[in-house]
């Protein structure tokens, strides 16, 4: 007997000509009819364009123990001054940076959350 993978085979082998004859043989034999088939309008897709250009937002201190690591932090990334520095972790909610990639952005936010910081990326 004849397996269906066998069939599938032989049918793989075959050329495009050889599998239309095929095709015609076996509607005629067993008396086919053959529906047109349902055409269904692609999915939309929207190119919105992927954010490029990111800020990082201080949004709260955890705990209040670990103010001086996010102003450690906070400096590092900035390059602010200890007293600049100081006085943005004392104003938040505030913008520590502004215009960074992805990746940047990502970064700073993993540092500034291990220290004890909430951060929001806009």
């Amino acid at each position: 007997m004849v397996t269906k993978e066998d069939v599938i085979e032989s049918i793989g082998n075959m050329s495009v000509v050889d599998f239309a004859e095929l095709t015609q043989a076996l509607i005629h034999k067993f008396n086919l009819t053959i529906a047109a088939p349902r055409v269904e309008a692609p999915p939309v897709t929207v190119n919105v364009p992927e954010q490029e250009e990111f800020e990082i937002v201080l949004v709260s201190i955890t705990d209040p123990m670990k103010k001086i690591p996010v102003l450690k932090v906070v400096r590092n990334v900035t390059g602010l001054s200890l007293k600049d520095s100081k006085e943005l972790v004392d104003s938040i909610p505030k913008t520590v940076k502004n215009l960074l990639s992805k990746h940047e952005a990502e970064v700073m936010k993993t540092l500034l959350e291990a220290a004890g910081a909430v951060v929001e990326l806009k």
